[in-house]
């Protein structure tokens, strides 16, 4: 394990980059020990390969309750229901930046082992969280894109007497100082 300051952070471009599947046991087990190297010793619950440098689909877990990491790889969210907010997410590789977010209240989740071994689960609130932060890296998504207030990058910023430009996508003319649903000025 390594100290969270030390934690590598890679570029917004490269983590926005679809990684490829783990084809091998033997492959598997290695980005596992990878993960488990890199693996901040406190305030992490997930790292994903695309958060170390590799663009493979495998993530490493460990929930709040629980002393031992899950290792995930191929992961698939089946099924989704529900609505939550948390508060505060964040992610190692945007360091101080936590967010507001939506997420799903459960996802069932097919996942392979070191093993490549299958496995189903059904999981609720925090770990729901966990799994589709973790899986959403393998896919080139980041937390950023769940943000409760749309995450705009700077050049794409709104005046306050322009038109709203997400109500705009969806045929709704009105100015951003007026949209309730996207304006925190």
């Amino acid at each position: 394990m390594i100290k969270a300051k030390d934690f590598p952070t890679f570029s917004e471009d490269f983590l926005r980059q679809k990684s490829e599947p783990v084809m091998s046991i033997e492959e598997a087990q290695d980005l596992k020990r990878q993960l488990e190297d890199s693996f901040p010793d406190m305030g992490a619950l997930g790292v994903a390969c695309p958060q170390i440098g590799i663009l493979k689909q495998a993530s490493l877990i460990k929930f709040p309750n629980s002393k031992d990491f899950l290792f995930i790889c191929n992961p698939e969210i089946l099924s989704c229901e529900g609505q939550m907010t948390l508060p505060q997410e964040g992610c190692l590789s945007f360091p101080n930046k936590g967010k507001t977010t939506v997420r799903y209240k459960t996802v069932k989740v097919r996942y392979f082992d070191e093993n490549l071994e299958e496995h189903l689960v059904v999981a609720d609130d925090l770990e729901s969280a966990v799994f589709q932060h973790e899986i959403d890296h393998l896919n080139g998504v980041l937390y950023k894109d769940h943000v409760l207030m749309p995450y705009r990058r700077e050049e794409q910023k709104t005046g306050r007497n322009e038109k709203c430009p997400f109500c705009l996508e969806k045929g709704i003319t009105v100015k951003y100082k007026k949209c309730t649903e996207h304006f925190n000025g």
